[in-house]
């Protein structure tokens, strides 16, 4: 996986992490950011390869400080 894509996956994980389901102002979001420039946000983009991705950084952090 690419560098841009684990930034993708990253990032969609932390904006559903701290989403709160109650708050949710469809109004609110669609006035101060209209529907035509979604497409062009990562969070709307729901990927379904990018959800089974499992990312798991702590293992990646590991694997580059082993010399064996």
């Amino acid at each position: 996986m690419d560098d841009e894509r684990l930034c993708q996956a990253l990032w969609r994980r932390y904006y559903h992490v701290v989403n709160i389901d109650a708050r949710h102002n469809p109004r609110l979001e669609l006035r101060q950011l209209p529907r035509r420039y979604w497409r062009f946000l990562t969070e709307k983009q729901a990927s379904a390869r990018d959800e089974r991705i499992e990312i798991n950084v702590s293992s990646q952090g590991s694997e580059a400080g082993s010399t064996s």
